[in-house]
C-alpha cells in the first residue's frame, strides 16, 4: 500500500509500504478514507521531536472504515466507520485506571511510535477502549476533526476550570485554538480574548464568537487588562508552545486564575515563580484527555457545534508531500489540510 513517511529531516515521500495486519486480538484493520495533516506532523518532519523513525507513516487524525476485526475485539465489526483520538491505550496498566490514558504506559502515538494514518489502511491498537463509531449524521469531513482538534481544544478547557460566567484568553488561534474557543462557551464563559497575528485566522475566531486580539497591532495583554478593568482573565489558554505565548498567558490572569496549556514546546521557558506564586495562580499542562471523543461526538451529532469550517484546504493522499510543502510555506493561510483516499 501507499503511506506518507520522513525518510530524511525536511523530507516528505510516498513509498510503497506493507499492509497492516492483526498483531494483537485486540487490533482491528482499517480502510482510511480522510486523514489531517497536524502541526506536531510538521514538528516531526523537521525533527523538532527527538527520536523519529523514519521507516513510520505518519499522521493521528483518520476516519475510517473496518475491514478486519481481532478475535478478542467486542464492540467493533466490519464495514463500520470510526474515528479515535491520536494515541493508543491498554486500558489496564496504573494510569488507565487512574483515568489517566494519555499517560499510558503500554500506549503510543499514531505517526510517531506506530503506523499512522496517511496511508491506505491502518492497524488500531486497542480498538475496543479507543475507537468510537460515527453516526451517519456526521460527514467524514467533520468526523475527522473531532478525535483531536476538538478534543484536545476541549480538554483545553476543561482543564482551566472554567466557571459560568467566566472570562478567558485563548493564545493561538490555530486548530486547537480554535477548538477551545469552540469549547469554551460550553464551559459558560461570560467573553473569549482570542490573540493570534494571523488576519484569517482571527476573523473565524470572531466568528466562533470571540473578540479578536491581534498581537501584531497592540499589546493583548494591555488590552486584556484595559477591558476587564486593570483585572485581567479568569482563565488563559496557552495553543502555541513558545516561551512568548505562555509568559503572556501568565500576564492576562487575575489574581487566583488559571493558565490551560495545551502548546507543544521545543524549548525551556522560564517562568518567575517568586512573582507569580503570591498570586494564587495555577497552570496546568500535559497531554490532552484521550475519552472525550464520546460525547463530542454527540455535540457534533446534534449540531451543537460545526467543525468544517476549521478545514482550509484539500488534497489527495498522492499529493500529500505537495501538501506538506503548501502547509510549510502558507502557513498563514492554512488552518486544517486533510489528504483524502
Amino acid at each position: 500500500m501507499r503511506g506518507v513517511l520522513t525518510p530524511k529531516e525536511g523530507t516528505v515521500e510516498i513509498q510503497e509500504v506493507e499492509d497492516p495486519c492483526i498483531v494483537e486480538p485486540t487490533d482491528v484493520i482499517i480502510e482510511v478514507s480522510i486523514a489531517a495533516i497536524c502541526g506536531s506532523d510538521l514538528h516531526i518532519i523537521n525533527r523538532h521531536i527527538p527520536k523519529v523513525n523514519p521507516k513510520i507513516v505518519l499522521g493521528h487524525e483518520f476516519v475510517e472504515t473496518i475491514v478486519e476485526v481481532g478475535k478478542a475485539v467486542k464492540n467493533f465489526r466490519i464495514g463500520e466507520r470510526v474515528i479515535g483520538p491520536p494515541a493508543y491505550w491498554c486500558g489496564h496498566c496504573d494510569y488507565c485506571r487512574r483515568n489517566l490514558p494519555q499517560y499510558c504506559k503500554e500506549g503510543g502515538v499514531y505517526g510517531y511510535t506506530t503506523n499512522g494514518a496517511q496511508a491506505e489502511y491502518m492497524r488500531v491498537l486497542y480498538a475496543d477502549n479507543c475507537l468510537s463509531k460515527v453516526p451517519d449524521e456526521i460527514e467524514d469531513e467533520e468526523a475527522v476533526l473531532i478525535g483531536d482538534v476538538f478534543q484536545t481544544g476541549f480538554h483545553a478547557a476543561y482543564q482551566g476550570e472554567i466557571l459560568p460566567g467566566d472570562t478567558v484568553a485563548v493564545f493561538g488561534c490555530g486548530p486547537i485554538g480554535l477548538g477551545a474557543i469552540l469549547s469554551c462557551w460550553f464551559f459558560g464563559a461570560k467573553e473569549v480574548f482570542a490573540i493570534d497575528v494571523i488576519p484569517k485566522r482571527l476573523d473565524l475566531a470572531q466568528k466562533f464568537g470571540a473578540h479578536p486580539v491581534d498581537a501584531s497591532r497592540q499589546d493583548p495583554v494591555a488590552l486584556i487588562k484595559e477591558l476587564t478593568f486593570g483585572e485581567g482573565v479568569d482563565v488563559a489558554i496557552e495553543a502555541v508552545g513558545t516561551s512568548q505565548t505562555l509568559l503572556a498567558a501568565l500576564k492576562a490572569i487575575k489574581r487566583g486564575g488559571r493558565v490551560s496549556v495545551v502548546g507543544i514546546f521545543g524549548n525551556p521557558v522560564e517562568i518567575p515563580v517568586n512573582k507569580y506564586s503570591r498570586y494564587g495562580v495555577t497552570i496546568k499542562m500535559g497531554l490532552g484527555y484521550l475519552g472525550w471523543t464520546p460525547r463530542l461526538i454527540d455535540l457534533v451529532k446534534t449540531k451543537k457545534v460545526s467543525l468544517a469550517s476549521l478545514i482550509s484546504h484539500r488534497f489527495s493522499l498522492i499529493e500529500a508531500p505537495l501538501a506538506y510543502q503548501f502547509y510549510q510555506v502558507h502557513k498563514e493561510d492554512c488552518l486544517k489540510i486533510i489528504l483524502k483516499l
